[in-house]
């Protein structure tokens, strides 16, 4: 397989940047895209419509899936997930395992909103190894403002 058509660190991993974009959020007429990017023009990135409840955090969720897809498509085996949403990061790394102890239920009582979601992208992710990097969103990280722009235009 051709590293040289990935931005690879040095412990291996493929760099990826994802995000989600959402107009009117909250609202009936919502409208959220997701964005994949592992560089300029490359032919695994991604802009689309989100599919179902139009959020942000939707959007996040379901960017993280297809970058999964995309990667595995690729033959890729260690991913590095860059994402401005710490929303994402805590479900993943924090609040899955509690939530899947507590039969989905949150901190609050509350039925877990994104949980169809939330497993689909924990079971694309599963024979990947994973590493999570938070990015400031907004700041001029290019990889960032880059999925941010997928994710406007999808």
């Amino acid at each position: 397989d051709d590293k040289t058509n990935f931005i690879v660190d040095e412990e291996g991993y493929v760099n990826v940047f994802t995000d989600g974009a959402c107009s009117s959020n909250g609202y009936k007429n919502a409208r959220a895209g997701i964005g994949v990017w592992f560089k300029d023009n490359h032919p695994l990135n991604v802009s689309k419509p989100v599919e179902g409840r139009c959020t942000n955090n939707m959007a996040e969720i379901q960017a993280v899936t297809v970058a999964a897809r995309q990667a595995k498509k690729a033959g890729i085996k260690k991913l590095k997930i860059n994402t401005d949403s710490k929303f994402l990061i805590s479900c993943i790394t924090k609040w899955m395992p509690n939530w899947k102890k507590k039969g989905w239920i949150t901190a609050n009582n509350k039925p877990v909103i994104n949980k169809t979601e939330l497993l689909e992208m924990e079971r694309e992710l599963e024979s990947l190894t994973i590493a999570w990097n938070h990015v400031n969103g907004h700041v001029g990280i290019y990889g960032n403002e880059m999925a941010d722009k997928l994710a406007k235009e999808g």
